[in-house]
């Protein structure tokens, strides 16, 4: 039974971390919550996660809290500049691989040129 509880609180911190995308600063944040999830778990021993929503608040509303609170560039814009990166070292590449191209083109149509030393002897 303990590791049902358990799994539920794991899923409720799971959608919450969703909500945050994972943004490393938010793990002292999350071991925080998840200690007061267990202490209320000692109290409501058939947790269920609309409990936990009902105590708590959503993990969208948690999630949006704590982002606010922070101060920082919003997840949803951090991956669209990670998106533009992407996309800017794509065609990089693209032109990079282009460029080697016309180079090598050019240097396999390189013609030699020869010259022909004629000598006349008297």
């Amino acid at each position: 039974m303990e590791t049902k509880k358990n799994e539920v609180i794991e899923r409720y911190v799971k959608r919450i971390r969703e909500e945050i995308y994972n943004l490393s600063p938010a793990e002292d944040f999350i071991e925080s919550l998840k200690q007061d999830l267990y202490e209320f778990q000692e109290s409501n021993p058939e947790l269920t996660e609309e409990d936990l929503e009902s105590e708590f608040g959503s993990p969208e509303e948690i999630a949006k809290d704590f982002l606010e609170g922070r101060n920082e560039v919003q997840p949803k814009e951090i991956a669209k500049s990670k998106r533009r990166r992407n996309i800017i070292i794509a065609v990089l590449i693209v032109a990079l691989l282009g460029l080697g191209a016309v180079l090598a083109d050019t240097l396999s149509h390189r013609q030699v040129m020869a010259t022909d030393v004629i000598v006349i002897h008297d």
